[in-house]
């Protein structure tokens, strides 16, 4: 199942400006299916989806002379004189795609939206080799109103706030607990039985706490 996420109405807009999209955050928020919502929006061909978790992936922006890169593109099918995006999924694996994207999108104009886990990184990184040429956004858990949203519940807008109802009251009461006692990982919301979600929960803190994606203080 799609899940909906507030963030892609925010970047389709910038899909035509010339400014790379970073998006970043938590393991298992959810960013790997919102950029192929985004690739799957666009309408045009001359599109390519890369995975750099993949070592072979990786190969293709390890070169040194960066049209290279832009060769191996093409290879791909990607025709770099014409109006063409470039979707790029755990690019933290390649610590020197920041300068190969800078100079990519400035000598030919190829569009990137990129996704990546470590935020220290992609901040640091990208704040220096893309300053003015980028717009960064951090994707976070579900929050309620996609949450809702994903539950086929009715949206909160659409309820009366002046005349509430005992059955609007049990209604969203049943979901507020669920959100405040599983969270808003996807993948935890998506599981069909609450021992699943027991299991699910633990095994994402569990998760998190072993790569360091949350600390304990």
């Amino acid at each position: 199942m799609i899940i909906q996420r507030d963030l892609f109405s925010t970047i389709l807009p910038l899909l035509d400006s010339p400014e790379t999209i970073v998006i970043t955050g938590m393991r298992r928020v959810g960013k790997t299916t919102l950029l192929k919502s985004i690739f799957d929006h666009i309408s045009s061909e001359n599109k390519i989806y890369l995975d750099l978790e993949n070592p072979r992936n990786q190969i293709y922006f390890q070169e040194k002379d960066y049209d290279v890169i832009k060769k191996n593109l093409e290879l791909m099918g990607l025709k770099s004189k014409e109006p063409c995006y470039v979707f790029l999924d755990e690019i933290q694996w390649v610590k020197q795609l920041p300068s190969a994207v800078k100079y990519l999108m400035d000598t030919y104009k190829i569009k990137f939206i990129l996704t990546g886990s470590s935020s220290f990184y992609l901040k640091n990184q990208f704040s220096e080799s893309l300053a003015g040429r980028k717009f960064i956004f951090e994707l976070y858990p579900l929050n309620f109103s996609e949450f809702l949203r994903i539950k086929q519940a009715p949206p909160l807008q659409n309820i009366s706030h002046e005349s509430p109802t005992l059955s609007m009251f049990t209604t969203y009461q049943t979901y507020v607990d669920e959100y405040l006692k599983y969270g808003g990982f996807p993948g935890v919301v998506l599981k069909p039985t609450e021992n699943e979600k027991k299991g699910g929960a633990r095994r994402y803190i569990y998760f998190l706490l072993s790569t360091g994606s949350i600390a304990v203080k």
